[in-house]
């Protein structure tokens, strides 16, 4: 049976090997990202410039039936009743405070307002967080942000992060549009993944994408009398001996035959070989341990002596438990002999 498993995983790693790398064109353009909720952050800046998309919430004190709830348009600019339109794009709420209290003394309709301004949706400054981070999507910036601070709010680096990020910025083409050429800024991760401080000295802006790339992890694969047979992954670069490969997947049965293994390697060219190991004495250090190569695979078969003396041991123990157990049913212990003092 074990020799179809073999077969069955040989036919699937030689589908998985690679051809040859072939050179890839790196698009100039932003990548595709998903969108999530948008996220406010904690901490809101009183410079936060409003911008279109904003929800504004504006009361005025002593005055509940004033109170609005607007949007900025396009234009920049909000529709409050009775007062008409209001430019508030690149001011701060304290401004746009103020702005609401003039036009109302203006109008003759509250001489001295006091007037409250709040930003309850933050749409005029998106950012965007890709690739190997644990929440990807779109966030809003409600005050500075810096390319870390970003990467937090999307949950942090994935294991497979790369050591470094690309913030693609579009620059702006003319009047102001988002028709430019893009900006591809790189940015040093290596701090964050050595759980070191990132000296940040970019600061994002609206609309910037920054994109983590995954490494392309490579695969090998552990089957046979072992807790946990499947495939796995290990970062390039790193060197990972069979010895650990096999603690991977939970180390041997019982009924494993460790002095039977068998390594089987793919080369670029995706022939196979088949190579004898014996997997036992390399764990007790009688033979010297080696390196794994991507789509390697560990086979280690089982031994059906074993597998027939353990099966005839837990057998026996199961009977005898069930004898025990009867016999306990059957024979009940005798009464204690009764005291000579309560004579």
């Amino acid at each position: 049976m074990w020799r179809h498993l073999l077969a069955a995983v040989l036919l699937a790693a030689a589908a998985t090997v690679p051809a040859m790398a072939q050179p890839q064109q790196v698009s100039a353009a932003a990548p595709a990202v998903p969108v999530s909720t948008f996220v406010n952050l904690s901490r809101v800046s009183n410079d936060y410039r409003i911008g279109s998309g904003d929800v504004l919430e504006i009361r005025v004190v002593e005055h509940e039936d004033l109170t609005q709830r607007l949007r900025v348009s396009n234009s920049g600019e909000i529709s409050f009743p009775s007062l008409g339109l209001i430019q508030v794009a690149l001011m701060t709420a304290f401004e746009v405070e103020d702005k609401v209290a003039a036009t109302l003394r203006e109008k003759d309709l509250i001489k001295n307002a006091d007037v409250l301004v709040f930003v309850t949706e933050y749409r005029a400054k998106p950012l965007y967080v890709s690739g190997a981070v644990v929440q990807p999507g779109e966030f809003v910036m409600s005050q500075e942000l810096t390319v870390s601070e970003a990467i937090l709010l999307a949950g942090g680096l994935m294991f497979n992060a790369a050591d470094g990020a690309l913030v693609h910025r579009r620059a702006a083409g003319p009047s102001g549009s988002s028709a430019g050429s893009v900006e591809v800024i790189p940015v040093d991760l290596k701090p964050i993944k050595e759980g070191r401080f990132l000296q940040d000295s970019l600061r994002l802006q609206a609309g910037d994408v920054v994109v983590v790339p995954e490494l392309q992890m490579n695969p090998f694969y552990v089957v046979g009398d072992v807790i946990d047979p499947r495939n796995f992954f290990y970062v390039p670069g790193t060197v990972l001996t069979a010895s650990r490969a096999i603690s991977w997947a939970g180390g041997p049965l019982q009924t494993a035959k460790m002095s039977k293994g068998m390594l089987v390697r793919y080369d670029q060219a995706g022939r196979r070989t088949e190579q004898k190991v014996d997997y036992g004495a390399i764990l007790r250090g009688e033979q010297d341990d080696f390196p794994i190569q991507p789509h390697d695979i560990i086979f280690i078969p089982g031994s059906r002596a074993k597998t027939l003396a353990i099966g005839m041991l837990q057998l026996t123990d199961s009977m005898a438990m069930s004898a025990a157990f009867r016999i306990g049913r059957t024979y009940q212990m005798p009464d204690a002999p009764p005291d000579r003092r309560d004579r």
